[in-house]
C-alpha cells in the first residue's frame, strides 16, 4: 500500500521489537534500542521510526484497554498506517471470531484517521465484514 515509504517497511519489520524481542531472547530492550539506532542511518527516518515504534509498542499493564492503545497508535501517521497492516496480517491468518469482533468493536469506537490508503482499508473491512 505505500511502496515508497522506506520508514513505514522498517516500522512494519520492527514493530513487535521492543514488545517481544527481551522475553525471547537474552538481549536487553535497551540493546534492542541501541541496535536499531545503529542500523538506521538518516536521523529524520531514525527520530521518525522510534517515536512511531514507541507508539505501536503495548504494554498491557500500562494500558489494558485496546481502544486506548489504538487511540494512541492512531495519533501518529506512521504508526497508523503499519498498524493497519499489522491487522490485516493478524486477521488474514487463523483469526478467532473473537479477533474479529475485539477490532471491530474497536475500529466502531476509535475511527481511522482519513490519510490511511483506501486500498488498506478496503482490504481490512473485506476481513472485518
Amino acid at each position: 500500500h505505500y511502496p515508497e515509504n522506506f520508514a513505514a517497511q522498517i516500522l512494519a519489520v520492527l514493530h513487535d521489537t521492543i514488545e517481544d524481542g527481551p522475553s525471547q531472547g537474552n538481549i536487553t530492550e535497551e540493546e534492542l534500542r541501541q541496535t536499531i539506532r545503529g542500523s538506521i542511518t538518516d536521523p529524520r527516518d531514525l527520530e521518525r521510526i522510534e517515536i512511531a515504534l514507541d507508539v505501536m509498542t503495548h504494554d498491557k499493564a500500562v494500558q489494558p484497554n485496546y481502544e486506548d492503545y489504538l487511540e494512541r497508535v492512531f495519533s501518529n501517521q506512521l504508526a497508523t498506517i503499519v498498524k493497519i497492516s499489522d491487522l490485516i496480517h493478524n486477521l488474514s491468518h487463523n483469526h478467532s471470531e473473537r479477533q474479529i469482533l475485539k477490532y471491530k468493536t474497536a475500529l466502531q469506537n476509535v475511527p481511522i484517521p482519513g490519510y490511511v490508503a483506501q486500498s488498506q482499508l478496503d482490504e481490512l473491512m473485506k476481513i472485518l465484514g
